[in-house]
């Protein structure tokens, strides 16, 4: 039985796994990163802000330095 075919998780799945949705959520991490980038040990030359905020969901699940800078900046 597919997720989509449940009543309440089909559409809640749908949501969750829709473009729009990933690309909001990016955009607002990415958003509060750069906006807080100066809080945490990384360089602040513009190819660091750059690459750190464009790279942040997967540096974010692979790496634990990078999660607990992550989380100094949104702060």
């Amino acid at each position: 039985m597919a997720l989509a075919n449940i009543p309440f998780v089909g559409p809640l799945v749908g949501l969750i796994f829709n473009p729009a949705t990933i690309f909001i959520v990016y955009a607002i991490g990415a958003a509060r990163f750069l906006a807080g980038y100066n809080k945490t040990i990384y360089s602040n030359t513009r190819a660091a802000k750059i690459g750190l905020t464009a790279m942040w969901p997967v540096l974010f699940v692979t790496n634990p330095t990078f999660r607990q800078n992550f989380q100094k900046a949104v702060s």
